[in-house]
């Protein structure tokens, strides 16, 4: 994290900075809206629309370099396309 806070002259640097720290936000506020529909249905939801229409979340989560987060039920995961744009599929 402290590496973020130092100034830097390389434009890359700061926008992935910016990419990883919105990414981490959003990713950790859809964990938390995820395990707070679990402790209430007891399942994992089948997308993460069901938590904006639970209001557990506001909005979508969004991904900075896509549309929005991608979530898997069955394997439990969210994942962000990453830095190259590709949706690998969470790997």
């Amino acid at each position: 994290m402290g590496k973020h806070l130092v100034p830097s002259n390389d434009p890359y640097s700061l926008f992935t900075g910016h990419y990883h720290a919105i990414t981490y936000l959003e990713g950790a506020q859809t964990r938390l809206a995820i395990l707070v529909y679990v402790s209430r249905r007891g399942r994992l939801p089948h997308s993460l629309h069901a938590l904006v229409e639970e209001n557990l979340l506001a909005r979508m989560p969004c991904d900075p370099l896509g549309d929005t987060l991608h979530y898997s039920a069955s394997r439990g995961i969210v994942w962000s396309v990453g830095p190259n744009g590709k949706d690998d599929g969470g790997q």
